[in-house]
């Protein structure tokens, strides 16, 4: 076996390794993103309860699009470990 016969191999396997890792740094931005949105609707939150305590069914509906924006965290979170998983294996 030559090193022509190893080189393509390597090379598909590490465009593989490439884009996965590709996609772990824009689930990182991703997550980034939402976390920024999620602790900045947090703060928000925190002081309308403050202010207006009375107003528990507004808060509540941004309570749930909170919970929302986490579950979506999570999804980006668990699928970008999928990945790394994936790529550790490849590795």
């Amino acid at each position: 076996m030559s090193n022509d016969d190893v080189a393509p191999e390597k090379g598909g396997k590490m465009n593989a390794i490439s884009a996965k890792l590709k996609y772990l740094e824009e689930a990182c931005t991703k997550n980034i993103k939402l976390s920024s949105e999620i602790r900045a609707k947090l703060l928000c939150t925190e002081s309308k309860e403050e202010k207006d305590a009375e107003k528990t069914p507004r808060e509540g509906g941004q309570l749930n699009n909170i919970r929302d924006q986490l579950q979506d965290l999570l999804n980006v979170v668990n699928c970008a470990n999928s990945h790394l998983v994936s790529v550790n294996k490849e590795i």
